[in-house]
């Protein structure tokens, strides 16, 4: 049991070091977290779809029950309209709950996103020879060297274009895998960013070699530079190396399967860095479960007649019901029960033709100018959602 578990524990590990390893540079950065905020922004979309399926649902049901000429036929219907209604009560506040915390991990991506771009654009910054042409403002014996930041060095990376290709597609992220994160810090540019250089040729002579490196002064220390135009002035700039302004930023505690947050995060002071808030939002966004919100299609007259909420509703609607006292228990409650089981059918291919196929496609009165009998499907009356 014990090599199982430290089996387990080095797997695990590998996965969550492989996680890490596929932010290379500040491009794939910007890549896996615009992929991340879409993970994290579909988590509710599912649920959202079985509430508009539910609503569609209802409407078909309390149209149908409003054209039903059966008193105990109306009652089976707008049984199912009432469970419908509720589960949507009950899914929108979840709902809502759930989609605040994904909404701020989105927002705090975003703002990493913006932090991503303007370091990007910086690091195509470099030195170069200040050659527009201004008055000399030297003397006899100094003259002052003007130099400027341009943005023309080769860019680290290149972000993904709508149209191009995903940078991550042969490895896609497993965001279920992450532990820490690189993540790039605007404070942490001149870690990327390489010196410039300035060579000097056609220098007179007594420049000497054996000096020690240092400072403007110290390089030219000796040096005769010539008169005129002899002496030329290379400037390079190597390109930057965008991973180097990137720091591992944990996510989530190393000791738990994603279900605490890392050491720190869970109680951030006021002075929390912004490196610190994302740490946080993604690692809540993660964990946070999404919504579960129970579809009424594939019902069955067996999960139907266990739910305290059908159960009494057919009782209150149905009056050869209205005398049981406890809907829930005892003999009379049984016979309830097993009416409903009956009614709704006992598989859920046959539940779903009956109380959704068929009353779709069925047809319905509808309120026309002229006095004959307009009618529409089910189907046709459905709300816009």
């Amino acid at each position: 049991m014990l090599t199982a578990i430290a089996v387990g524990s080095v797997s695990g590990k590998k996965q969550h070091e492989k996680e890490l390893a596929k932010i290379t540079d500040i491009c794939k950065e910007n890549e896996y977290l615009q992929q991340l905020a879409q993970h994290i922004s579909d988590k509710s979309e599912s649920a959202r779809q079985t509430v508009d399926d539910l609503r569609s649902l209802e409407q078909t049901w309390t149209l149908a029950a409003a054209a039903e000429a059966s008193a105990k036929r109306r009652c089976i219907l707008l049984a199912l309209a009432t469970e419908a209604r509720g589960r949507q009560t009950s899914a929108a506040s979840d709902i809502a709950a759930a989609e605040q915390i994904y909404s701020k991990a989105k927002l705090q991506i975003a703002k990493q996103q913006g932090t991503v771009n303007a370091v990007h654009t910086a690091l195509k910054m470099k030195i170069e020879d200040g050659t527009v042409t201004s008055t000399a403002v030297g003397t006899a014996n100094t003259q002052k060297i003007a130099l400027k930041i341009a943005n023309s060095n080769s860019a680290p990376c290149q972000f993904r274009v709508h149209s191009g290709k995903d940078p991550l597609a042969d490895d896609p992220p497993k965001f279920d895998q992450i532990k820490t994160m690189k993540l790039t810090a605007a404070a942490s540019i001149a870690n990327a960013l390489k010196p410039t250089t300035i060579a000097a040729s056609g220098i007179t002579g007594s420049c000497t070699n054996t000096a020690a490196t240092g400072g403007i002064q110290a390089r030219l220390v000796g040096c005769q530079i010539a008169a005129g135009t002899t002496t030329t002035y290379t400037f390079s700039t190597p390109q930057a190396t965008s991973g180097d302004a990137q720091t591992e930023v944990h996510i989530f505690a190393d000791d738990t399967e994603n279900s605490d947050c890392a050491a720190g995060l869970n109680n951030l002071p006021t002075d929390a860095t912004d490196t610190q808030r994302l740490a946080k939002a993604i690692c809540d966004g993660l964990k946070h479960q999404p919504p579960a919100v129970q579809s009424l299609k594939g019902s069955t007259g067996q999960t139907l007649s266990a739910l305290d909420s059908i159960q009494l509703f057919i009782r209150n609607c149905d009056p050869d019901f209205q005398s049981i006292g406890d809907a829930h228990s005892g003999p009379k409650a049984e016979k309830l029960k097993t009416y409903i089981k009956r009614a709704y059918k006992d598989t859920p291919t046959a539940f779903d033709t009956e109380f959704i196929t068929n009353l779709e496609g069925a047809n319905v009165p509808t309120r026309g100018k002229d006095k004959a009998g307009n009618q529409k499907k089910v189907s046709q009356k459905q709300p816009a959602t």
